[in-house]
């Protein structure tokens, strides 16, 4: 049975809760950190917190690659906790993708490539093939 959370008075979002004792210890680590952005989660203020970090680091990889257009050709940008969680979330979206279109899901490795696509592949019943 489908239950609406906002009909019986509670939200499915579960926001962390920001202590004091936590901002202490940023204090102490992290000059200027913003504890604004995390006091009142509900308010989602701290949704574009990555904003400016992906700014910069575009505009610091700029010299190196400087016919990359980001708006056009890259419309989306996403900080994760290191590469597996964006593999993961890439490959979930495939699989999926591939289930309502009633593909088999293929990807393709080099031999010696990061095993994690394998492992997280495999997963969701996606076929990995091995290239040289």
């Amino acid at each position: 049975m489908d239950v609406d959370g906002l009909a019986l008075g509670f939200s499915k979002t579960v926001y962390s809760l920001y202590y004091p004792r936590v901002q202490a210890v940023i204090d102490k680590l992290s000059k200027d950190f913003p504890h604004d952005l995390y006091k009142e989660a509900w308010t989602k203020k701290q949704d574009t917190l990555h904003e400016e970090f992906l700014d910069t680091w575009k505009n610091w990889a700029k010299p190196f690659i400087p016919d990359v257009h980001w708006g056009k050709e890259f419309p989306h940008s996403y900080p994760t906790n290191g590469s597996s969680e964006a593999i993961r979330e890439t490959l979930a979206q495939y699989a999926a993708d591939c289930a309502i279109q009633e593909v088999h899901p293929v990807i393709h490795t080099f031999i010696g490539e990061y095993e994690g696509y394998k492992a997280i592949a495999e997963g969701y019943n996606i076929e990995v093939r091995r290239l040289l």
